[in-house]
């Protein structure tokens, strides 16, 4: 059995959507988004990302953990996304803003029972809407699950609704239990 390696040389493919300023390569918030949602198949090419778990907050660090499977193991993915050096960039008529992101990536290999569990718990009854709080700084969740052709992507600001507590509550479990993995 080969042990999942981290590919870190795939961020260049994402830079070709980044502007210069000042000698420095900014990225938008919305490509190192994109990044952290999509680029699992640049991260690791031959595994197949099952969970992932994202919290993108105002004033600290980006967390997100991720649970691949990979020639029958699975492994847990934490991805650490600062953002550095916040400019705001005229071009042309608009101005754009941009980061100088830096990513920390560690990850251990974990029992397949755990990822079943996770899995199998994540049933909650929900509407696609939610009436639900907005803002300009705070934290923004996300839960995303695929299991062959299917997927799912839940997405929602600091506070929700009562219908959706159930989801926080399996969220913020799901996220403790996966800290635990990397506590020093």
């Amino acid at each position: 059995m080969k042990k999942l390696k981290i590919n870190t040389d795939h961020w260049d493919r994402w830079l070709a959507q980044s502007f210069e300023d000042d000698g420095h390569t900014l990225v938008s918030y919305e490509v190192i988004i994109n990044y952290l949602r999509h680029g699992e198949r640049l991260r690791f090419p031959t595994a197949i990302r099952l969970l992932q778990c994202m919290i993108r907050s105002s004033f600290e660090p980006w967390v997100c953990y991720e649970v691949y499977e990979y020639e029958e193991a699975f492994y847990l993915l934490k991805t650490i996304c600062r953002l550095t050096d916040p400019r705001e960039v005229k071009m042309g008529r608009k101005y754009r803003s941009g980061f100088v992101p830096q990513f920390e990536y560690n990850y251990h290999k974990i029992k397949s029972s755990s990822v079943t569990n996770i899995i199998q718990d994540l049933k909650v009854p929900i509407s696609a809407i939610s009436e639900g709080s907005i803002g300009g700084d705070g934290v923004r969740y996300e839960l995303a699950t695929t299991l062959g052709f299917q997927s799912s992507r839940f997405e929602w600001w600091s506070e929700v609704n009562s219908e959706w507590e159930p989801l926080v509550q399996q969220f913020n479990k799901i996220f403790e239990n996966f800290e635990t993995f990397f506590d020093e």
